[in-house]
């Protein structure tokens, strides 16, 4: 196999992830929204008397924001292909179902061994930041 195969054959792989990525990112956004709907009206008086109101607009919001990140990783990946893009977003994804799925847990069922997963997740949202970043400045243009 040479260079020019390898290269297709990663460009392939990381337009498929990043096809992932972004269906994936509409998916999250869109259920961050019906969150949003259902502690406004369904979950209300559940998150007022369990003191889970706070934690359940953080994980919306966490969600929302990451969802978007998701997005923006896969534009990036798709125009400009990097194992770090494709890092960033599986730590995206790794740290959306950790940190605010564990918060969503606790607030909804309180069940509280959940949120150990939460420093997990939060680690690993803060590891798909840096690594985006660092997929951004190192990231060939062919100019």
């Amino acid at each position: 196999m040479n260079d020019a195969t390898a290269n297709n054959e990663t460009s392939h792989g990381d337009d498929t992830a990043c096809r992932i990525f972004a269906v994936l990112a509409g998916i999250i956004g869109c259920a961050a929204v019906i969150l949003g709907a259902l502690g406004a009206h369904l979950f209300r008086e559940q998150l007022e008397q369990s003191g889970g109101a706070e934690n359940y607009q953080l994980a919306k919001t966490y969600l929302m924001v990451h969802a978007l990140a998701l997005a923006g990783v896969s534009l990036q990946g798709r125009l400009l292909p990097s194992r770090w893009t494709l890092a960033a977003g599986c730590c995206f994804l790794l740290g959306m179902f950790a940190f605010p799925g564990s918060l969503l847990v606790v607030s909804l069922t309180e069940w509280q061994t959940a949120a150990n997963a939460a420093p997990v997740g939060g680690i690993s949202l803060m590891a798909g930041w840096l690594l985006w970043g660092i997929a951004g400045w190192t990231a060939r243009t062919g100019r």
